[in-house]
């Protein structure tokens, strides 16, 4: 979803690009709050692969498959660029 977003307010050349990237991190913070989760899967590696914890292929493979999945979104559902920029 971040990946997403990103790509598709900073190609559309909106004003409020920054606001809608702040707001998806929010979001995604608040969503995943409850379950331990953190936006930055390299700050989040280094302790689940110390503790031994069964979630670390989550922290190697997640941002990979969504990074993949956000960019074959996008190449299905391109946003048009602002034709002022």
């Amino acid at each position: 979803v971040f990946v997403w977003t990103f790509l598709a307010v900073t190609r559309s050349g909106a004003v409020d690009a920054p606001f809608a990237v702040a707001l998806t991190l929010m979001a995604m913070y608040l969503a995943g709050l409850r379950f331990g989760a953190s936006s930055n899967p390299a700050r989040s590696f280094g302790p689940v692969a110390v503790s031994g914890g069964g979630q670390l292929l989550v922290y190697v493979w997640a941002p990979l498959v969504g990074a993949l999945v956000a960019w074959g979104l996008y190449r299905l559902f391109p946003v048009e660029q602002n034709p002022k920029g």
